[in-house]
């Protein structure tokens, strides 16, 4: 697998490198460095590639070209091998341990080739030997500047890749992390109220009253039901990311579904009681809307807010914002709040506020999520504001036309 994505980046590498190297060379100008301590060399080389676009730096000696280094480096660097002072090859091993990357060639004269190739060996991309073809120096130089900025083009590339592979690896570790987490969850949320019904039962079975055993059913149904909600949750979530669940809208009124979903928070949790709902007195009295995942999206939030929101009173606002035809729902809690960070995170799977083994309320952490989902399945949205300590606002919108009248035959 990792010799294909070599392969297919290297193809990638040349087909971009080809645009980029022409782009390069025809708008911006090459710059080269020729080192050569004889005036006539320098002059005529200089001219050579002038004609063909280069911006050429001259230098008579190894000092001079050291000190031009320090103004700003050249693409690419010619020099001879045999100067006063410090040589070519001397030159070269000394760019070499400054940490300069530009490509050098070497020019030398036919009784120099032993210490051309100990140049290329130093480090020299290529050696030229004098007296020099004007098209061939020009086309040896061109290729040292496509090889290298072919070798920083790569570069660039692997490194890109190996942060993509980087950040991939992160996600994949954090997803694994999460799944374990929400299969652990899942385990003890199916068996707590499975061990209830069978407990509940069991005690009913042995009661010596009818009152006693009426009392222990009442308990084992508490507990089916929600095992049946931890079941339904899951279908829905399972339909809404896998599309295979198609919302089927239908005339309704949101007064009643928001009522038949606090109703069935109520018949779980008690603290249910501290909600009020207050509604739009403009509030048509039919909207086209998809009632069951309306009903779960309330649910959900209304079954976050009695496990998480501290005592006090819950604020539950629906308004239809005229013309554009949209049906905001607001919930508001004076609970403890949370932070932008943890904010950003409940809303994804499997997550919660608190994921710690202590935690005081159970739940799969789906149930944002479910909402977010849905609001992005009914082309709404759906978003939390809050701050630590100053309780959470959640505020659901999507659309909800009214259903066009039919006249009169």
């Amino acid at each position: 697998m990792w010799h294909v994505i070599c392969f297919l980046l290297q193809q990638r590498i040349e087909m971009d490198f080809e645009e980029t190297i022409m782009d390069t060379l025809e708008q911006n100008k090459v710059r080269l460095l020729v080192v050569d301590d004889d005036a006539m060399v320098l002059e005529s080389i200089s001219t050579i590639f002038e004609f063909h676009g280069f911006e050429v730096w001259s230098c008579r000696n190894s000092s001079s070209a050291l000190a031009l280094l320090e103004q700003g480096q050249p693409d690419v660097l010619l020099t001879d091998i045999r100067m006063p002072g410090m040589s070519g090859t001397d030159l070269l091993l000394h760019l070499k341990q400054s940490g300069y990357t530009f490509p050098v060639l070497v020019m030398t004269g036919y009784a120099d080739l032993d210490a051309a190739v100990n140049a290329v060996k130093g480090g020299a991309f290529d050696f030229i030997k004098k007296p020099h073809d004007p098209d061939y120096l020009v086309q040896a130089v061109s290729r040292a500047v496509k090889h290298h900025r072919l070798l920083l083009l790569e570069q660039e590339y692997l490194k890109q890749l190996e942060q993509e592979v980087q950040l991939k690896t992160a996600e994949l570790e954090r997803t694994s992390r999460l799944k374990t987490e929400f299969l652990n969850n899942i385990s003890h949320e199916i068996r707590t109220p499975a061990n209830g019904i069978i407990g509940m039962l069991t005690l009913a079975g042995m009661a010596d009253s009818r009152d006693e055993r009426q009392e222990f059913l009442r308990y084992a149904e508490q507990a089916a039901l929600q095992l049946v909600r931890i079941v339904n949750d899951l279908v829905i979530l399972s339909g809404i990311v896998t599309g295979t669940g198609q919302p089927e809208f239908e005339v309704c009124n949101i007064r009643d579904i928001a009522a038949s979903a606090l109703e069935r928070v109520k018949a779980m949790h008690p603290k249910a009681e501290l909600f009020t709902i207050s509604t739009d007195p403009a509030m048509p009295e039919q909207l086209l809307l998809e009632p069951t995942l309306v009903e779960m999206a309330l649910f959900q939030l209304f079954e976050n807010e009695v496990k998480f929101a501290l005592p006090g009173t819950v604020q539950v606002s629906l308004q239809y914002r005229q013309p554009a035809g949209m049906l905001e729902m607001v919930i508001c809690d004076a609970g403890p709040g949370m932070s932008p960070e943890k904010l950003q995170q409940v809303t994804e799977l499997f997550v919660q506020g608190d994921g710690s083994n202590t935690r005081t309320q159970g739940g799969l952490g789906i149930g944002l999520s479910i909402v977010a989902k849905i609001a992005a399945c009914l082309q709404g949205n759906f978003t939390l504001t809050s701050s630590q300590g100053c309780g959470i606002e959640a505020r659901l919108v999507i659309p909800a036309s009214q259903p066009t009248a039919v006249p009169p035959l």
